[in-house]
C-alpha cells in the first residue's frame, strides 16, 4: 500500500494531534487574541477596572478539563469560554464579586469514581499536583445531578 509521508513538523499520529490541539492555546499570538477578546467584554460601568487575566483549566463534573479565560476586575469576574482554534468567544459568564460567598484555594482532586469510559481508572480520587480555585456563588444551590460526579 502507498504511504504518504508526514510533512515535517506535522503530528505523526492521533494522540500527537490531540497533544498539539491541547497546547494550541499556549501559542503566544493565539493567547494574545483570546486576552484581547476577553478585555473587549469588560464593561467599565459593571466591572470596574481590570485587575488580571488568567488562562485556567476548568474541570467539569465528568472530570474533563476545559480551558477558560478569566478576567478579574475590581467589581466582577468574567469567565470566558474561548475557542482558540476559531479565535472567538463562545460564551461568557459575569459574576459580581459581591455575590461570591466563598473562595477556596487548594490542590485539584479528581473524583474517586466515574462512569465515563476510561475515567474510572484514571481518577481514583487522585490529587493533581497543581493549584485549584473553587468559587461558590451566594444563593446558587447545585442540583443533585450537578453535585453528583459520574
Amino acid at each position: 500500500s502507498a504511504h504518504t509521508p508526514t510533512p515535517p513538523g506535522a503530528p505523526a499520529n492521533r494522540s500527537e494531534q490531540a497533544s498539539v490541539s491541547l497546547s494550541f492555546s499556549r501559542r503566544q499570538a493565539v493567547l494574545d487574541a483570546g486576552i484581547a477578546a476577553a478585555r473587549a467584554l469588560r464593561d467599565p460601568q459593571l466591572d470596574g477596572v481590570e485587575v488580571a487575566v488568567h488562562l485556567l483549566t476548568f474541570v467539569n463534573h465528568w472530570n474533563l478539563e476545559q480551558e477558560r479565560l478569566v478576567l478579574l476586575c475590581s467589581q466582577s469576574l468574567i469567565r470566558i469560554k474561548y475557542n482558540f482554534l476559531a479565535q472567538r468567544v463562545e460564551k461568557h459568564t459575569r459574576i459580581r464579586l459581591q455575590d461570591v460567598e466563598s473562595l477556596t484555594l487548594g490542590r485539584v482532586r479528581l473524583a474517586s469514581q466515574s462512569l465515563a469510559a476510561g475515567l474510572q481508572t484514571l481518577s481514583r480520587g487522585t490529587t493533581v499536583a497543581r493549584p485549584g480555585v473553587r468559587i461558590v456563588i451566594r444563593g446558587e444551590e447545585l442540583k443533585a445531578r450537578e453535585r453528583w460526579n459520574p
